[in-house]
């Protein structure tokens, strides 16, 4: 998958996940995915194709702070991300748009990958547990 203004390519929306009534009717849903361009991407696509919001952790400018020291300059395949043109991308919040943009700009200078396996799973934990604590206290809704 490639990022920027290429043209929308498979693998980047929810339509699979979202034919399964068991997924698409669970009160909430959570994304966590790499904090990179295509993750980003896949967050939209999967709110559109669900119709409807989907929590994200982990994926502010606060964990891309804090994980980007463990970040790469490669894609899946090995080679070097590149600054893009963004695509249009209207459902993800604003702090998430702020890092999907640093993560395109040219001036960026840090890494444009920060992969969801180099952040502790105690901390996706605890971020998953305050999205519950939320739906316990109606702040959240569902379908």
């Amino acid at each position: 998958m490639s990022c920027g203004s290429e043209g929308r390519l498979i693998g980047k929306g929810g339509k699979t996940p979202a034919s399964f009534p068991w997924i698409r009717d669970a009160p909430v849903l959570v994304y966590w995915g790499d904090m990179d361009c295509d993750g980003y991407e896949i967050l939209d696509g999967y709110r559109a194709d669900f119709g409807r919001d989907i929590e994200s952790i982990l994926m502010g400018p606060e964990a891309y702070e804090a994980y980007e020291v463990f970040g790469t300059e490669l894609d899946q395949t090995g080679r070097v991300l590149q600054p893009g043109k963004p695509r249009p991308v209207e459902t993800l919040r604003a702090e998430e748009r702020m890092v999907y943009l640093r993560l395109l700009d040219p001036q960026h200078t840090g890494h444009r990958r920060v992969e969801q396996e180099r952040i502790p799973l105690a901390r996706a934990l605890e971020k998953v547990e305050l999205v519950r604590r939320r739906l316990d206290r109606c702040e959240i809704f569902g379908p």
